[in-house]
Parts: structure tokens; sequence; C-alpha cells
């Protein structure tokens, strides 16, 4: 019994090195016949998909880009860039127009004297035109009766000739008058986001009606320097 276990570990010792010996020669068996050929897939059995072109659905209908309801954008310092960036948009867009909106600007600084209670402000402006004080009497606004003695864009040199004309006897004060100035927007409708590229912008109001407060037409040029009150 003992020799006939021998015999059948040394057979199926035999038997495996068969086996891996056949593994890392298939390739040579095969080709001699030896062993059969291996069933390889071949490229028919992996069939290629067409990938869609650019801009095309995969159902072959054009892709349509998701437009933006109402945009406004800008603000441009100046008429002309708005009115390019508006035709640009207006090239993709539903619709677009410029708008011009009145904003708060830097303000200006007035220094003004009080004449005393027995002198006018004729009286007063001729007093400090004397004293090398430029001048002028206000005729009309709250401050009229009162005379200007010098608008500044600085409140610091207003301050600076506010302590000077002070300094000759007189009752010198300065006030700050608030300045308005335009800006311009492009208001379009139905844009695809390429239009708007890299210019800066912003979706209208919730209603999608929101506009600055006068359109292009309507708004008033701003004087540069209106008259001191």
């Amino acid at each position: 019994m003992r020799r006939f276990l021998i015999f059948l570990l040394v057979v199926l010792l035999i038997a495996n090195a068969a086996v891996i010996g056949a593994w890392f020669y298939r390739d040579d068996l095969q080709a001699a016949g030896v062993l059969p050929a291996a069933d390889v897939p071949t490229r028919a059995d992996f069939p290629e998909a067409a990938l869609p072109a650019p801009g095309v659905e995969p159902d072959g209908e054009p892709a349509v880009p998701e437009l933006l309801a109402c945009v406004l954008v800008g603000a441009f310092e100046q008429r002309q860039p708005a009115v390019e960036a508006s035709n640009r948009i207006a090239e993709q867009a539903g619709a677009a127009s410029v708008l011009a909106e009145s904003v708060a600007g830097e303000p200006d600084y007035i220094v003004f004297v009080v004449p005393a209670a027995d002198a006018t402000a004729k009286d007063l402006a001729s007093a400090l035109q004397a004293q090398d004080v430029s001048s002028f009497a206000i005729p009309s606004g709250e401050r009229a009766g009162n005379v200007s003695v010098g608008v500044f864009g600085s409140q610091e040199r207003a301050q600076a000739h506010q302590t000077r004309v002070a300094g000759l006897g007189h009752d010198a004060r300065m006030a700050t008058i608030e300045r308005k100035r335009s800006v311009y927007r492009v208001r379009a409708q139905d844009v695809p986001p390429a239009a708007l590229d890299d210019l800066p912008h912003e979706p209208c109001g919730d209603d999608g009606d929101e506009q600055p407060t006068a359109t292009e037409d309507d708004a008033a040029p701003l004087a540069d320097n209106p008259p001191a009150q």
C-alpha cells in the first residue's frame, strides 16, 4: 500500500510539471498544433461608438446654450464703451440697450463768509476783494445773502482757505456740496453667456424689470462746475 501511494504521488508531480510547462510554452504548443488555438475576440466584437460633434447633442440636434434672462452690464464711465458693448451683445442676444444712471460723485467744498448784521453781501464782497480774496455775493439758494470765497475739490484745501479768511477778521464757514455724475450700463435680455465674455455684469432685479434711473436719451449732461450756493 505504501508503495502504491508513493507511485501515485510521483504521477501527480509529473502531471503538475507537465501542466506548468504547457502554460509557459502554450504559444509554441499552439503554433505546433499540440494545443488548440485560443478563441481571441476580434475588433468586430467591440463596435466603436461615434462621438457627437462639438456643439451637437448625442441625438444629433444642435446644442442650445443656456440663456441669461436679463443682465445689466457695466457700469462704464463713458458712453462710447457702453455703446460698443451693447452692439457686441446685440449680435448674439435678443435685445440690448444703453442706459444712463445718475450716481453720487466726489463732493466739492465751498468756503463762504456771513456778513455782519450791519453789512450787505455786496459790501462784504468788496471788502474781501480789497484784501486780495476772490469773492462774489451768492444771489440765491440756501446760502443766499452770503459771500462765496471759493469752491474746492479737496477738503483740506478748503479748510486751509477758511482759516486764512477767518484770520482776516471774517466769519468764514465751510460746507459740503454733493455732486452727481452719470455712468452707463447695458441692459440685455436672453443673452448667451459667451456674448458677455469678460464684461462685468450682474442679474437684473428679482422681477427682471430693474432699470437705472434714466435712459441714455433722457439723461441730461451734468455741469462740471455748477454755481456755488
